[in-house]
């Protein structure tokens, strides 16, 4: 098993993603694929040594950081082509209903 740190290096990652997926990340790609990688692996250090109070969020943006390794490594996209943002926000549902109708619940809608 190859430890993350191995694959924070430029080279070793276009390496590694060459002889395992058979595809070579561009430059800009393997940079931004070996930042994330290099994120998430200081939140988890810094995670073994934070109180525990603290210790889930720094797992969570850890975590965060390595989901957009992986992102980025199986879309093959470039950093700035993901959504930026901070946090999470909820979708309501949207609902179909028919036409006509005023006095509808949502019970009678159809949910998509």
């Amino acid at each position: 098993m190859i430890e993350i740190q191995f694959l924070e290096s430029i080279d070793n990652l276009k390496r590694n993603a060459a002889q395992s997926q058979g595809w070579t990340p561009n430059t800009e790609q393997a940079t931004s694929i070996a930042a994330c990688l290099r994120q998430g692996r200081l939140f988890y250090d810094a995670a073994k040594s934070a109180p525990l109070d603290i210790r889930p969020l720094e797992l969570h943006y850890g975590s965060a950081a390595y989901a957009k390794a992986l992102v980025l490594s199986i879309n093959r996209s470039r950093f700035n082509a993901l959504t930026q943002s901070h946090g999470y926000r909820a979708r309501a549902p949207t609902y179909e209903c028919s036409p006509g109708t005023s006095s509808q619940t949502l019970a009678q809608c159809r949910s998509h």
